[in-house]
């Protein structure tokens, strides 16, 4: 009885050894998730927001002060209002604010011609020197032309459109009384809008005018129009740091002012292109990049040289080739030529 049990407790120790040498087998081999490269086309684009903004506007002011007046019954504009050319807007009473002032200037013209009537009798008497008469024309001539000046301001001002537009903004309603370059109506020329955006100035180099872009507008939900880069400012904005860009839509649609934009630019297309998860790129202590390569259940560090990054992918440029297996999970601990398990990635 006693050697059974002997035999059974061997066996029991011969087993156990065997499994705990598989099992510290399977412990050597790091468990890993890995990632097949496929080459394929990859495009670099940048996600921009603007807006809407008209590049011709007018901001018409008040020549004079008076009161704000109908220049006809159907003359008055508000708000909206499609205006062409010449078309009168509104007017500033002038008549009663002027009325004083050429009554003054009447009077002073007056008495400086009799004065003038007076010294040219005087001269031709002998009685003073005939230089007095200089000064006394100076002055005649002065009275005529404030006289002159007056009589031109009498009419009232009747303000008119500079181009066809629209009316954006009125700033004063009838029978307000405006002061002198007070502004009154702004319009704008709705065939000039085109979208304002501003690049950050890492990609500020890379754009060219006539370059064709996306645009989607909050105003048309689920629509997509194209638009092509018509003007680049020549400086970056100090404060931002960013440069202006406007661009203009194509084809014919209807658009206002401070429409929310978002742009999307294509920077650069490449073909055949190799790209790894940004998950897998790693750095070591000298700051070089490099990845995992798993090859033959071992794990091979491969410093790789990478460009930029697009949906959670980085460009790689050198260090590996297609159909490599990177490693994109398990490399805590991982180290050159250790043995690994893979297992599924989870990266995707």
């Amino acid at each position: 009885m006693f050697n059974k049990l002997k035999k059974i407790l061997l066996a029991f120790l011969v087993l156990s050894s065997i499994v705990y040498g598989a099992s510290e087998g399977v412990i050597k081999a790091v468990k890993v998730s890995a990632s097949e490269i496929k080459a394929q086309d990859i495009k670099q684009t940048l996600q921009l927001t603007g807006s809407t903004q008209p590049t011709q506007t007018a901001r018409i002011s008040s020549p004079s002060e008076g009161p704000v007046e109908r220049c006809r019954a159907d003359c008055y504009v508000r708000e909206g209002d499609s205006v062409t050319k010449g078309q009168s807007l509104l007017s500033i009473g002038n008549r009663q604010t002027t009325k004083a002032q050429l009554n003054s200037a009447e009077q002073a013209f007056r008495e400086q011609e009799a004065e003038l009537k007076r010294v040219k009798v005087l001269v031709e008497q002998g009685a003073i020197a005939e230089s007095a008469l200089e000064g006394t024309l100076s002055k005649y001539e002065n009275a005529k032309a404030n006289l002159i000046k007056a009589q031109e301001t009498l009419s009232d001002y009747t303000l008119k459109a500079p181009w066809d537009g629209i009316v954006s903004l009125v700033h004063v309603r009838e029978g307000d009384y405006v002061a002198p370059r007070a502004p009154l109506v702004e319009i704008y020329d709705p065939s000039s809008i085109v979208i304002l955006f501003n690049v950050p100035e890492q990609y500020s180099m890379q754009l060219d005018k006539n370059l064709a872009i996306n645009i989607l507008l909050d105003a048309y939900p689920n629509k997509a129009f194209q638009a092509k880069i018509t003007r680049i400012y020549p400086q970056l904005d100090p404060k931002t740091h960013t440069r202006a860009v406007e661009a203009k839509i194509q084809g014919d649609i209807a658009l206002i002012p401070q429409m929310f934009a978002r742009v999307e630019i294509v920077l650069q297309k490449l073909q055949n292109a190799l790209s790894v998860p940004a998950i897998s790129i790693l750095k070591d202590k000298e700051n070089k990049t490099f990845v995992f390569v798993a090859k033959e259940n071992k794990a091979y560090k491969q410093e790789v040289k990478l460009g930029f990054e697009i949906d959670g992918r980085v460009l790689v440029l050198d260090g590996v080739n297609e159909n490599d297996q990177i490693i994109t999970a398990g490399f805590q601990n991982l180290k050159d030529g250790m043995s690994v398990s893979i297992v599924a990635d989870k990266s995707k």
